[in-house]
């Protein structure tokens, strides 16, 4: 990037460097892509974001770094998806906690009129559900 490259070209599939190193989990090269202005909010295939990729392979630490740059956790995905939402469906309260924790909003209507925490019951995940309480969801 020395020389010029741009940060949020799309590569081949609508993919972006970003994206790229995401999907092979290079934890380095996407602290220097965000240094240099990678998009952590750029639209993907399919209406992903590059936080919402980090949140399918579960990996905390992407997540984290993504959030420090500002990537936005109430993005819309597809439909009514957010981030949060997600990482609902996946189970993972760590990741939950940690969006919670950057300003997600507990409380986003989803598909159907159903909340975060109304998904989590259904699901029957106590430590989500837990995790969602103490952010005091409705």
């Amino acid at each position: 990037m020395q020389h010029g490259a741009n940060p949020n070209a799309k590569l081949c599939g609508g993919e972006t460097p970003l994206s790229k190193a995401i999907s092979i989990e290079k934890l380095n090269i996407i602290k220097e892509l965000l240094i240099h202005g990678a998009d952590p909010n750029a639209k993907l295939c399919g209406g992903e974001t590059p936080l919402s990729e980090a949140i399918s392979i579960e990996k905390l630490n992407i997540i984290k770094e993504l959030l420090i740059h500002g990537a936005d956790p109430n993005a819309k995905l597809c439909g009514s998806e957010t981030p949060l939402s997600k990482a609902i469906s996946i189970g993972n309260s760590d990741i939950i906690h940690e969006l919670l924790a950057h300003g997600a909003d507990p409380e986003a209507r989803l598909c159907g009129g159903a909340t975060p925490l109304t998904r989590a019951l259904a699901m029957e995940n106590n430590e989500v559900v837990n995790t969602l309480v103490n952010f005091r969801a409705e």
